[in-house]
Protein backbone atom coordinates (compact mmCIF):
# COMPACT_ATOMS: atom_id res chain seq x y z
CA UNK A 1 0.00 0.00 0.00
CA UNK A 2 1.54 3.52 -0.73
CA UNK A 3 1.33 5.90 1.67
CA UNK A 4 -0.28 9.42 1.43
CA UNK A 5 2.94 11.04 1.91
CA UNK A 6 4.63 9.48 -1.09
CA UNK A 7 1.79 10.79 -3.68
CA UNK A 8 2.11 14.08 -2.02
CA UNK A 9 4.74 16.84 -4.13
CA UNK A 10 5.70 20.28 -2.47
CA UNK A 11 5.05 23.40 -4.41
CA UNK A 12 8.07 25.26 -2.97
CA UNK A 13 6.96 29.43 -3.86
CA UNK A 14 9.19 32.38 -4.46
CA UNK A 15 8.88 35.45 -2.12
CA UNK A 16 6.64 37.16 -4.47
CA UNK A 17 4.26 34.90 -5.00
CA UNK A 18 3.42 33.77 -1.22
CA UNK A 19 1.52 36.21 -0.81
CA UNK A 20 -0.97 34.53 -2.57
CA UNK A 21 -0.54 31.28 -0.16
CA UNK A 22 -1.13 33.17 2.79
CA UNK A 23 2.46 33.68 2.81
CA UNK A 24 3.51 29.77 2.52
CA UNK A 25 6.92 28.95 1.80
CA UNK A 26 5.52 25.92 0.69
CA UNK A 27 2.45 24.32 0.22
CA UNK A 28 1.74 19.99 -0.11
CA UNK A 29 -0.04 19.19 -3.28
CA UNK A 30 -1.46 16.11 -5.15
CA UNK A 31 -1.51 15.46 -9.28
CA UNK A 32 -0.25 13.83 -11.66
CA UNK A 33 0.77 17.04 -14.12
CA UNK A 34 1.87 20.15 -12.52
CA UNK A 35 -1.87 21.38 -14.18
CA UNK A 36 -3.41 19.03 -11.45
CA UNK A 37 -1.29 20.40 -8.46
CA UNK A 38 -1.91 23.27 -9.03
CA UNK A 39 -5.79 22.79 -9.10
CA UNK A 40 -5.34 20.91 -5.81
CA UNK A 41 -3.57 23.89 -3.87
CA UNK A 42 -5.70 26.04 -5.25
CA UNK A 43 -8.27 23.82 -3.18
CA UNK A 44 -6.86 26.02 -0.37
CA UNK A 45 -4.80 28.88 -1.69
CA UNK A 46 -7.35 29.86 -4.73
CA UNK A 47 -5.53 33.13 -5.36
CA UNK A 48 -2.32 31.25 -6.18
CA UNK A 49 -2.93 29.68 -10.06
CA UNK A 50 -5.26 32.63 -10.65
CA UNK A 51 -2.36 34.69 -10.23
CA UNK A 52 -0.24 32.29 -12.07
CA UNK A 53 -2.16 30.81 -14.89
CA UNK A 54 -3.72 32.78 -17.72
CA UNK A 55 -5.71 31.53 -20.56
CA UNK A 56 -3.99 27.41 -19.49
CA UNK A 57 -0.74 28.59 -19.47
CA UNK A 58 1.74 29.64 -17.12
CA UNK A 59 2.19 33.40 -16.93
CA UNK A 60 5.38 34.64 -18.52
CA UNK A 61 6.96 35.83 -15.52
CA UNK A 62 6.70 32.70 -13.82
CA UNK A 63 8.60 29.51 -14.36
CA UNK A 64 8.17 25.75 -12.48
CA UNK A 65 10.96 23.74 -12.25
CA UNK A 66 10.45 19.79 -11.21
CA UNK A 67 13.79 17.90 -9.68
CA UNK A 68 16.31 18.92 -6.95
CA UNK A 69 17.77 22.18 -5.96
CA UNK A 70 19.61 23.39 -9.60
CA UNK A 71 18.59 19.98 -11.06
CA UNK A 72 14.76 20.87 -12.29
CA UNK A 73 13.80 21.27 -15.61
CA UNK A 74 11.60 23.99 -16.62
CA UNK A 75 7.91 22.57 -16.76
CA UNK A 76 4.74 23.46 -18.68
CA UNK A 77 0.93 22.86 -16.88
CA UNK A 78 1.04 19.55 -18.78
CA UNK A 79 4.29 18.29 -17.59
CA UNK A 80 3.97 15.07 -15.70
CA UNK A 81 5.08 15.46 -11.69
CA UNK A 82 6.63 12.22 -10.14
CA UNK A 83 5.04 11.61 -6.62
CA UNK A 84 6.88 13.42 -3.32
CA UNK A 85 8.36 15.60 -6.27
CA UNK A 86 9.80 19.20 -5.39
CA UNK A 87 8.48 22.12 -7.52
CA UNK A 88 9.80 25.29 -7.85
CA UNK A 89 7.68 28.06 -8.39
CA UNK A 90 10.15 31.26 -9.78
CA UNK A 91 8.92 34.20 -10.05
CA UNK A 92 11.13 36.99 -12.49
CA UNK A 93 12.07 40.32 -10.69
CA UNK A 94 12.75 43.20 -13.03
CA UNK A 95 14.19 46.75 -11.84
CA UNK A 96 16.86 48.34 -11.62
Amino acid sequence: MTSTAATVSTLHLSTPLRRFAQDAASVPASGATLAELLEDAGRRYPALPAAIIDDGQLVPFVTALIGGAGTGEAASLTTPVPPGSSVRLLCAVAGG
